[in-house]
């Protein structure tokens, strides 16, 4: 019990939701590891919710989630879950089933995470608000033809997987024999389609969007720059370096973005790609003209403390952010648009 003046009162239950992460579940080993980290992150970040008054459950997505939910009706969810069974495409029906049990939610909802889990569909509709992505193609068969318009060196990526599966040195071809041969391997294992895009070369950056309906700008973009700690023909954030023991990359800030036209494009991607709270914008550095495309877009991202090793926290964090402030921060957009419904 919590103490508040005289008087003795129960603190409100919050739940953070996490994958069920099984080893059967998955393709391969480098899925589970990057799904099986969730439950410690969702420990991880239990203190900082208690600090601010709240009991906390953290609770798997699995089949006995939505008994659990239902009996505690719980004052809000922090969703951290990505996949259900295994499967990225079921991930959205999570945020599908709070609202129909009349459960509040921190993060993005459902048609955001539909975006999410598409590449294909998120680059149709960036591409339809101008905003700056690489040439592209999508590939469903293995007998694929190449469009003319694209020029090598293209890097592929699976269309429904993030977590930076089966992103290495290799995921970049030069010519059509290596990229088929990519394509086989990919589809053989997966059993989905792939993204094609030209390779930019240049920098890697990383943006974190962190909405705050309680401020005048109402939405804040932090920028930083991947400084790689090795070199080479290729030099990218693989899975290895996501998930992996070392470090192959540190962030620097990179203030000079603030108030440009690319700024705005991030701004206006996290609005069109209906997405709440935060997001995480992988954004590739042109070398030979200094342009910005944005190579991938993260509804719900990792999320979690300094401890936790995660993008938004290590970002936000030489901005001066606090997970503390953060965390306050998406509980006031929570409250907001609790409030703007009741309205």
């Amino acid at each position: 019990m919590i103490r508040e003046g005289n008087n003795f009162f129960l603190p409100k239950k919050v739940v953070i939701l996490y994958t069920e992460a099984k080893r059967e579940y998955f393709n391969t080993e480098a899925e589970y590891v990057a799904e099986s980290y969730l439950r410690d992150d969702a420990r991880k970040i239990v203190p900082y919710f208690e600090n601010l008054g709240f009991a906390v459950d953290t609770v798997p997505a699995d089949d006995k989630m939505i008994d659990y939910l239902t009996k505690n009706n719980p004052l809000f969810v922090l969703n951290l879950a990505d996949t259900i069974h295994g499967r990225e495409d079921f991930g959205p029906g999570l945020p599908a089933v709070l609202d129909i049990l009349g459960i509040p939610y921190l993060g993005t909802g459902t048609e955001g995470l539909i975006y999410d889990r598409n590449r294909f569909l998120s680059h149709i509709i960036l591409e339809k608000y101008d905003i700056s992505i690489p040439p592209y193609q999508l590939v469903e068969k293995e007998d694929f033809v190449l469009h003319d318009t694209l020029n090598f060196p293209l890097i592929s990526k699976l269309n429904g997987i993030h977590g930076s599966i089966e992103i290495d040195e290799s995921a970049i071809s030069e010519d059509v024999v290596h990229l088929q041969k990519r394509v086989k391997k990919l589809m053989s294992i997966y059993h989905q389609s792939v993204i094609v895009e030209e390779y930019i070369e240049g920098k890697e950056l990383t943006a974190m969007v962190l909405e705050d309906n309680a401020s005048e700008d109402k939405m804040h973009v932090y920028v930083t720059e991947k400084k790689f700690t090795r070199q080479g023909k290729y030099v990218i954030d693989t899975h290895i370096g996501k998930w992996g023991d070392e470090d192959i990359f540190e962030y620097k800030k990179r203030e000079d973005i603030k108030g440009t036209q690319f700024e705005m494009e991030i701004q206006k991607a996290f609005c069109v790609l209906k997405m709440n709270d935060y997001a995480k914008f992988d954004i590739r550095e042109d070398v030979r003209n200094g342009k910005y495309y944005i190579i991938d877009s993260n509804a719900n991202p990792a999320f979690g403390s300094l401890e936790c090793n995660c993008a938004i926290s290590n970002v936000l964090n030489l901005y001066g952010i606090s997970f503390e402030d953060t965390l306050k921060t998406i509980l006031n957009n929570l409250s907001y648009r609790l409030k703007t419904r009741v309205t």
